[in-house]
């Protein structure tokens, strides 16, 4: 089972937000950004029967959590525009059904119809929201 130690530069340099296991997740991403090097060390592990309480699914989850959070934050382009970008696909995409679906019968599918706009609009919204952060991002400095 492999272990990362760091350095006591790594550990002056790195401040640590996270709690639990998200916080291996952000050392990581910071030590990554700092270009400190990261190395594993081999060491031997005994589990006895009073382990870990957590849950897997929900620490699954909250690491998951805390990666969506981290990316948010650093890089909101990418994750708005990411996000932004498959909701305004998918809204084109109910757009598409809907105009498919009255050019065969002559009825406008009000579900999918309300579920294009709303996916559109959502989309473009957070597309702008990843601008507007990215911009108050670079003045903040």
């Amino acid at each position: 089972m492999p272990f990362r130690a760091l350095s006591p530069k790594a550990i002056a340099e790195l401040k640590a937000e996270e709690n639990v296991f998200a916080i291996e997740t952000e050392m990581i991403a910071a030590a990554v950004e700092k270009n400190l090097k990261i190395a594993k060390v081999p060491i031997s592990a005994i589990y006895t029967k009073g382990g870990s309480t957590l849950i897997p699914v929900a620490h699954g989850l909250g690491v998951l959590a805390s990666i969506i959070t981290m990316i948010s934050e650093r890089r909101p382009p990418m994750f708005f525009g990411v996000t932004g970008t498959v909701l305004v696909a998918f809204g084109a995409t109910a757009v598409a059904r809907v105009v498919h679906i009255f050019s065969m019968g002559g009825v406008v599918p009000i579900g999918t119809a309300l579920t294009s706009v709303l996916f559109l609009t959502i989309g473009i919204f957070t597309i702008f929201t990843g601008i507007v952060l990215n911009i108050l991002a670079g003045r903040k400095g």
